[in-house]
């Protein structure tokens, strides 16, 4: 079923969804890892898709990792030790990942270099999920 975000992104690949009688543990295992996420319009994006990649907006690009990428990606980019409370949930195809910020209790969306990965080199995104698919879809995203 689509919705308003879905709409926003026509021509990104979206990865199917996990089988109904594993997407609940799944979920939970993954709210129990990373902390209780205020990003509650992320979890049903990633329980209808489970993330895609693809062209959006004129000129960008996204990939949002799939669920069980979310963790071993963040850890593997060496965000613990450059950029410790992010956790990394999508990228622009380049250099660019974004992530959710966990020293802010809202976790506001921010962007990140990979290489060069530093909370001083983060940049404020979208306060929500929804946002951040929205100003992506209008090329606000830089």
């Amino acid at each position: 079923m689509r919705n308003e975000l879905d709409d926003l992104l026509p021509e990104v690949k979206m990865r199917p969804p996990y089988p109904v009688e594993e997407i609940d543990e799944l979920f939970a295992d993954f709210v129990d890892e990373v902390g209780d996420i205020p990003h509650k319009d992320y979890l049903a994006f990633m329980r209808r898709h489970n993330g895609g990649d693809g062209p959006v907006g004129h000129d960008g690009y996204v990939t949002i990792w799939p669920l069980e990428e979310v963790i071993s990606g963040t850890e593997e980019a060496g965000t613990p030790e450059f950029a410790p409370g992010l956790l990394l949930f999508a990228g622009d195809g380049g250099n660019e990942a974004f992530a959710f910020d966990r020293h802010d209790p809202s976790w506001p969306i921010v962007s990140v270099p990979l290489v060069g990965l530093s909370r001083k080199e983060m940049k404020f995104v979208a306060s929500t999920f929804s946002e951040f698919i929205k100003r992506l879809a209008a090329d606000e995203v830089q």
